[in-house]
């Protein structure tokens, strides 16, 4: 799979330096920072055009964008990504848990996204850290998990990432504050870049053993005394 990663780059910077290097049927993640903070009541009475921007970009280079921003919805601001696969606007997630809870408020649901790419789900930040996101995602037939951070990658993060690649057979795909990388269903690291706008080509790869083991049936039989 072909993917173009942007972090921390203004957007309206990497449309001027970077667009015209992007090629069609890609993946193109836009990190946090790339977005400013978007108010979805304007742009649902189209007083704001971010969103729209982002179609029109998807449709006219033929591509599947997920960008991070942080979504203002009347009184409350979440930590979102929108999915757009070739000008269609698959739907909005946000973060549904927050270990830091001075800087957004929480959502309630996730997204599986069926695109011309491929099927995926998107893990926002803290999700990460609860291992019954990524097993749902995975357990709903994604062919790979997408993680975005706002923050740097760091030893405990690359920790978590290892863990639910491994734990549920898929490749894991992130995009941090510093970068880009790839873990294996084997938690081997295989891509990874710190260039504010790469480019990677992820071969996605599934370890199907593990989901196949699973014996949910027994799993809420534990014994106490």
């Amino acid at each position: 799979m072909k993917i173009f990663s942007v972090c921390n780059m203004p957007y309206d910077n990497f449309l001027a330096e970077n667009s015209s290097k992007l090629e069609a049927e890609s993946l193109l993640i836009l990190g946090f920072g790339c977005l400013p903070t978007i108010d979805l009541v304007k742009e649902f009475n189209a007083k704001s055009d971010v969103i729209k921007g982002l179609a029109y970009l998807s449709k006219a280079r033929n591509l599947c964008i997920v960008a991070c921003f942080f979504a203002k919805l009347y009184e409350k601001t979440y930590l979102s990504s929108i999915c757009i696969d070739k000008g269609v606007i698959l739907g909005i997630n946000d973060a549904t848990h927050n270990l830091n809870k001075a800087e957004f408020d929480v959502g309630h649901s996730f997204r599986i996204y069926n695109t011309s790419l491929g099927r995926f789900g998107i893990v926002l930040q803290d999700d990460i850290f609860f291992p019954e996101v990524a097993r749902g995602i995975s357990k709903n037939k994604s062919e790979f998990i997408l993680y975005l951070s706002k923050e740097k990658n760091c030893e405990i993060l690359e920790t978590a990432l290892k863990y639910n690649a491994i734990c549920n057979g898929k490749t894991v795909v992130a995009l941090c504050a510093d970068g880009f990388l790839t873990i294996s269903p084997f938690g081997e690291i295989g891509v990874e870049d710190r260039q504010q706008f790469a480019f990677s080509n992820v071969k996605i790869l599934n370890n199907f053993n593990m989901l196949r083991n699973l014996r949910e049936e027994i799993y809420n039989d534990f014994l106490s005394n």
